[in-house]
């Protein structure tokens, strides 16, 4: 399992930074946390994708001969993912953290913490429907999420609608114990999801899936 999750961080380690990175300046910033938000979400599906397109290409002939399981291939995926998403938003909560107490904005530190719980809950479908589909026909589906939350946020700001305010007060008004149950649901997904995953991985490795 540690040779997979270094293998990850390979793969996509530089995303990851980039992520981190990009999260922690948006929330940095006063009142742009929103966009936070909204590249905490992107960066972590575009992980998901990277790493299993990866493996479609370049990994899953040469894994075949490896005395790995998928379990551990599977599972070195939700690790990393997990791993990543969470220093993303640990980076998010304390620079939410010090905008706040330096430059006088908003408190952000719910935001990021729902922002990352979301995100994870997020892999635990995207995941398992990218092992079932393969990377390409995910990577329309993929597109078109993509493509319509941000012209969903882009219009909003514009047009300053009242659903987009509310669904970004969703993550900057959520108390302690909406953020703990978002946690925990996303945590329980995982379990359910990693299996789905195990299942279709094997399944396309053998051929069952064109």
């Amino acid at each position: 399992m540690t040779a997979m999750l270094w293998k990850e961080l390979y793969v996509v380690g530089k995303q990851t930074r980039t992520m981190l990175v990009c999260v922690a300046g948006f929330f940095l910033a006063p009142h742009f946390y929103f966009m936070g938000i909204f590249y905490l979400l992107a960066f972590s599906a575009g992980l998901t994708y990277s790493s299993a397109a990866y493996d479609e290409r370049r990994w899953d002939w040469f894994a075949a001969m490896l005395p790995v399981s998928p379990w551990e291939i599977v599972g070195s995926k939700y690790l990393f993912h997990m791993a990543s998403v969470c220093g993303a938003g640990v980076a998010a909560v304390v620079s939410g953290w010090v905008q706040t107490k330096l430059l006088g904005g908003p408190d952000t530190t719910a935001a990021a913490a729902m922002a990352a719980a979301l995100a994870i809950g997020i892999n635990d479908v995207f995941l398992p429907t990218l092992y079932r589909l393969g990377a390409a026909r995910f990577q329309i589906i993929l597109a078109i999420a993509l493509t319509g939350a941000a012209l969903l946020t882009i219009g909003g700001l514009i047009k300053g609608s009242d659903v987009i305010n509310n669904i970004y007060g969703l993550f900057i008004d959520a108390s302690w114990r909406e953020l703990l149950l978002a946690a925990a649901l996303a945590a329980a997904g995982n379990i359910p999801s990693f299996y789905l995953s195990v299942r279709f991985y094997t399944n396309r490795r053998y051929g069952i899936y064109n």
